[in-house]
């Protein structure tokens, strides 16, 4: 879709992007020094008039290394 978000900070680097729009599948990588996350995210959302209860029920990854010496 091309719809896409990216943060840059010294610390780590976010890379996001809507796959699909109906129902909404969203993608996400996060890379730090010593850590690298990525996620899909499709949830199922309901909205009773006075809350919004969304569900997800895929996986998160973290991949942890450890420093040298």
């Amino acid at each position: 879709l091309g719809e896409t978000y990216e943060l840059v900070t010294d610390k780590f680097k976010f890379v996001g992007e809507c796959v699909k729009s109906l129902p909404c599948v969203i993608a996400c990588h996060v890379k730090g020094e010593n850590f690298e996350c990525y996620k899909t995210c499709q949830s199922k959302m309901s909205f009773t008039g006075t809350t919004v209860q969304v569900e997800d029920s895929n996986k998160s990854y973290i991949v942890l290394t450890l420093p040298s010496g």
